[in-house]
């Protein structure tokens, strides 16, 4: 996304997942060599964000699990919510793929 570890420290900011939900369909076995996929699907460009991801088993592409995170922009040196930097509204907005 274009912002460094060294980024998010200096701008005392990162996203912090607020709620989790996941779907499994189907299951993996050990060594299985897995594709996972994520992408942004909304964002207010002040406090939250949506996650979506995907993952899919290589051999025959199945997915095996959906899954979606609310993200909420935080201080980091406090843990509390913060509006998110220019920075971060910069690099997340241009990414934002619109849910269908």
């Amino acid at each position: 996304m274009g912002l460094s570890l060294a980024d998010y420290r200096r701008l005392d900011r990162a996203m912090a997942i607020r709620h989790g939900h996941y779907d499994y369909l189907l299951p993996s076995s050990e060594g299985e060599a897995l594709q996972i996929a994520t992408w942004l699907t909304a964002s207010d460009g002040k406090l939250a964000m949506e996650r979506r991801f995907q993952l899919r088993r290589a051999r025959d592409g199945q997915t095996l699990m959906r899954g979606r995170w609310d993200l909420i922009c935080i201080e980091i040196s406090s843990g509390k919510p913060r509006r998110m930097p220019p920075e971060f509204v910069a690099a997340y907005q241009a990414a934002v793929v619109p849910a269908a």
